[in-house]
């Protein structure tokens, strides 16, 4: 057995394996169907979403992970959203023209009845907008350097600070150096070292992200160089 292993690791074509590339898969792209019920929502075809926070409409500024999706109550059988022969065309306008409708439309209209799944209108849904995601609230910022000036020599070490202003809370900032993490800081002053490094005339860019406690996210950055010793 111990012989056969060794033959086994000295196998040429293993070797050869061994020194091919290592590649990955993308995962495909799987397009999401418009219509609510061909993802899987059974409780009804209109979707709107809200902004959880505000309770209202959400928007292109309501943050991604506060949005969430609602649905106007009508439980119908998948008969009354989709016509069988096209699937992912428009509802039909007369469902009960398909001989199957009613065999299953009166049962799952009883099932909902049974337990007070009852149809509601477009009147549940909320005619404001979101105004808490809204760019005149997101923070402001600025980043300071100390010493005050645009160029250091290699080896420099320097004091960064953001100086924020923000309607609500502030929750975190984020600092990147030249794109890599650097440190997050959740109580002010939000002051950080750099150390400067580099060849000459290189940019060193300092990222801040602002986060306050309702999710809203503002970006700066400031641009420093590396001068000659």
């Amino acid at each position: 057995m111990i012989c056969r292993l060794k033959l086994l690791k000295s196998h040429p074509s293993r070797n050869r394996i061994n020194d091919l590339p290592v590649e990955t898969f993308e995962k495909p792209s799987v397009p999401e169907p418009d219509k609510a019920v061909l993802r899987g929502e059974w409780r009804g075809g209109r979707i709107y979403k809200i902004d959880k926070m505000s309770g209202k409409l959400a928007t292109d500024f309501t943050p991604e992970e506060l949005i969430e999706k609602k649905v106007v109550p009508e439980v119908h059988s998948i008969l009354y959203w989709i016509d069988k022969d096209n699937p992912l065309g428009p509802a039909p306008q007369n469902p009960s023209g398909d001989p199957q409708f009613k065999n299953w439309e009166t049962i799952v209209r009883e099932w909902a009845a049974s337990r007070g799944l009852y149809d509601q209108s477009d009147s549940i849904i909320p005619t404001q907008y979101d105004d808490v995601h809204i760019p005149e609230y997101f923070p402001k910022g600025e980043i300071i350097i100390n010493p005050q000036r645009n160029d250091f020599p290699i080896g420099t070490r320097i004091t960064a600070a953001v100086n924020v202003e923000a309607r609500f809370q502030v929750e975190q900032v984020d600092i990147f150096i030249n794109s890599e993490y650097s440190g997050s800081y959740k109580i002010a002053p939000y002051e950080f070292p750099v150390d400067i490094a580099g060849s000459p005339g290189q940019e060193i860019k300092i990222t801040a992200l602002i986060y306050d406690y309702a999710k809203n996210k503002t970006e700066i950055e400031k641009v420093i160089r590396v001068s000659e010793n």
